[in-house]
């Protein structure tokens, strides 16, 4: 009897020292990287962006957010939602931009209100509009700015002339 006694509780102290190596191995962090899954990824954050102002519970829509640099450098587009009005996030851009050093260019208010501005070598251009069902609907779109390359009615390009076009029926 003592025989079988010893071999059953022999096993018993295997198996309890084989649960806490288990147990101790499934709490020790992990050390080794792993792959990112296919749906995780490195999504920016209004932080992220210390050259323009964030309204208040403004979310950002990581769908038609895309941003290429850093810091006071970035290019890109900032999509976000707000629970101000347009009138109200409108105003909120009109007065913040300035402070971040963003001088304005133009700026309309309409159905979907535009404000333009320029900071060093960078443009800004905001696009207000109403939200789906309150508040409303933003996107940034901050780029280098570019040259005036523009088209100039009667300018000469290239050694091409324009000229006025004659009325249908050739009378002027």
């Amino acid at each position: 009897m003592r025989g079988r006694r010893f071999i059953g509780g022999r096993l018993d102290r295997v198996a309890l020292a084989a649960c806490l190596v288990l147990l101790s191995a499934c709490q020790s962090p992990s050390l080794t990287p792993s792959a990112r899954s296919e749906n995780e990824s490195i999504s920016p954050h209004f932080g992220d962006f210390t050259d323009i102002p964030r309204p208040a519970n403004a979310s950002m829509d990581l769908d038609r957010t895309l941003v290429l640099g850093a810091a006071d450098t970035w290019v890109g587009r900032l999509a976000f939602s707000s629970r101000l009005s347009t009138t109200e996030l409108f105003d909120f851009y009109k007065q913040e931009m300035p402070r971040y050093g963003w001088e304005e260019v133009t700026s309309v208010r309409s159905t979907v209100s535009v404000l333009t501005y320029k900071r060093m070598e960078r443009v800004s251009t905001l696009q207000i509009r109403s939200g789906t069902i309150i508040g409303s609907y933003a996107e940034l779109t901050v780029s280098p700015q570019g040259t005036s390359a523009g088209y100039s009615p009667g300018a000469s390009q290239s050694g091409v002339t324009s000229k006025p076009l004659a009325p249908v029926g050739g009378v002027r």
